[in-house]
């Protein structure tokens, strides 16, 4: 599984990036993790999108939706031009609908389990002011969990032990914000989680906007074991699990 991290900015974009967006990648099927601001243009740096056949969000919020519309628009301006591509599927929750000619919408919620080539690909609703899923995706071989949005809680820890490489959100800095009460994760929280699942590969990802993002990494960093290996995601950095 080739995982591409696209945007990993939380609330908005700075200059050049992209808030959450995500590429997996397994033989010949692409998917898209969320698909926030600026994703469509970044990804278009390593990836022609007439490549990407689904689009699974996590949430509405518009950090992490911003750019379907347009992505959608990609694909009605590659079907007009005759090229070789299917409507895009967007698998989302049943609050709104992507239905276009150019689009299917594919309606989820906690319970969904989706086949998509040689995906399996299973939800967990976290703790977030909206309704939003967790996704946990798996292969023959390997395991991806990506938290999108939500507090640490004991159900998310289930949801994230096997896992081969976690994505997790961590929205603050050390000792900053108030994660809990706003539906997110901290440094804190975010090493909890990696010890208590037992991670082996932790990228931290819809990070803060401001302040300098090696403090997160270092505090992390000398609370999880010598076993798990933890990186700050930055956009299109490519893991391979």
């Amino acid at each position: 599984m080739r995982v591409t991290i696209i945007g990993c900015d939380s609330a908005c974009p700075l200059a050049g990036s992209a808030t959450s967006a995500y590429l997996v990648q397994e033989g010949k099927t692409t998917l898209m993790l969320d698909c926030g601001s600026g994703a469509l243009s970044l990804m278009q740096k390593a990836f022609d999108f007439d490549t990407v056949g689904h689009i699974i969000l996590s949430h509405f919020h518009p950090d992490h939706v911003a750019d379907v519309g347009v992505a959608i628009y990609s694909r009605l301006v590659s079907m007009q031009l005759g090229r070789e591509v299917s409507p895009l599927t967007v698998h989302a929750l049943e609050d709104r609908d992507f239905t276009t000619p150019y689009s299917r919408f594919s309606p989820i919620d906690e319970t969904s389990r989706l086949e998509i080539g040689p995906f399996r690909i299973r939800f967990h609703r976290t703790v977030h002011p909206v309704p939003c899923l967790a996704m946990r995706l798996e292969t023959g071989s390997s395991c991806l969990v990506y938290t999108a949005d939500g507090a640490l809680d004991d159900e998310l820890v289930e949801f994230c032990k096997g896992a081969d490489l976690v994505i997790a959100e961590c929205s603050f800095h050390p000792g900053k914000g108030r994660p809990a009460q706003t539906g997110h994760m901290d440094p804190e929280s975010v090493s909890r989680l990696a010890i208590q699942a037992r991670i082996p590969r932790l990228v931290l990802s819809h990070l803060p906007v401001y302040g300098d993002r090696m403090d997160i990494l270092e505090y992390v960093e000398a609370r999880v074991p010598s076993s798990c290996r933890v990186t700050l995601a930055s956009p299109l950095e490519v893991y391979q699990i």
